[in-house]
């Protein structure tokens, strides 16, 4: 059970609400899911990770991208996918050219439709529900 909880319902003055990890901040579900520093630098990055991989296997999937392992959970993006006619390239994880300097300019899907000569640019965050 989280410290803060335990805190708010009961009486000892003992239990101290900060987070056991950090010692900073209250042991909230939002501060655990998305604001401890110390899971920052590890597991927030593997859980971005593995959702930009879902996301990834799906794109693949409905545009017609042979893949080697058909489930989202075993899939591991390649930096470029190719759909089997040709029409349609997805590029993972790439950097974008452009006339100026951008610091973050890292996209984490990029999908060219060859024939039309468009592209859909995806960048996304995972963020959490609270915000101060």
């Amino acid at each position: 059970m989280l410290r803060s909880v335990i805190k708010s319902i009961t009486t000892t003055t003992t239990i101290n609400g900060k987070c056991r990890h950090c010692y900073q901040f209250d042991e909230t579900v939002e501060q655990l899911v998305s604001a401890s520093p110390l899971l920052a630098k590890e597991q927030y990055i593997k859980r971005r990770d593995r959702v930009c991989a879902q996301l990834h296997c799906s794109i693949c999937k409905d545009r017609g991208v042979k893949l080697e392992n058909e489930r989202w959970y075993d899939h591991v993006p390649k930096l470029v996918e190719t759909s089997c006619e040709g029409k349609i390239t997805i590029l993972g994880n790439q950097q974008v050219q452009i006339d100026r300097t951008v610091r973050n300019n890292k996209l984490d899907i990029i999908i060219c439709d060859n024939v039309n000569r468009t592209c859909v640019l995806i960048d996304f965050a995972i963020l959490g529900t609270e915000c101060d």
